[in-house]
């Protein structure tokens, strides 16, 4: 009667123990899977971030290339063009951090960019003091840069970073 009585309990235990096991296995899957599920919504959220800054800096650029377009007699580019510049100095900026430094490609086109940028900003100082002293001949040659520069700033590696990230994102 004992050896009966003790194979109810076996299988009662077996009964309670089968189960648990399933459960406790789906919630350390279900955990395992929202752990990853929550990691790719932060990479999500990391590369919108990246690829809307790298389309703020574009549009910062574009809008700041006009400035160099200009004909002589609309020329002036006044506070507005410094604080075009440091936003976007600010902005690459905030791109390098995010990118961090184990993507070495990456960063070699945001630098290149920030040095373009610095290029810019030396090229319409020229065109400014061109402009006060009326230097035509200067003002010819800047603008025939300028034309030139718009392909060193808003790079090709600038806009697939962007659309890298987007992929990214949208996975």
């Amino acid at each position: 009667m004992n050896k009966f009585r003790l194979g109810i309990v076996v299988k009662g235990l077996i009964l309670v123990a089968i189960p648990l096991v399933f459960e406790c296995a789906f919630v350390a899957i279900m955990t395992n899977l929202q752990a990853q599920s929550e990691a790719a919504a932060i990479r999500a959220e990391h590369a919108q971030e990246i690829s809307n800054l790298i389309n703020d800096l574009i549009n910062e650029l574009y809008t700041g290339l006009q400035s160099l377009r200009l004909t002589v007699g609309e020329f002036a580019p006044g506070s507005a063009h410094s604080v075009r510049i440091s936003t976007a100095k600010d902005k690459i900026r905030r791109l390098m951090e995010l990118i961090g430094s184990d993507r070495i490609q990456d960063q070699a086109t945001l630098q290149a960019v920030s040095r373009a940028v610095d290029d810019g900003n030396a090229l319409v100082a020229r065109a400014e003091k061109a402009f006060a002293r009326g230097d035509e001949e200067e003002e010819v040659r800047i603008r025939i840069e300028s034309r030139r520069f718009a392909e060193r700033i808003i790079t090709p590696e600038l806009i697939a970073l962007s659309e890298r990230q987007n992929a990214i994102s949208a996975t």
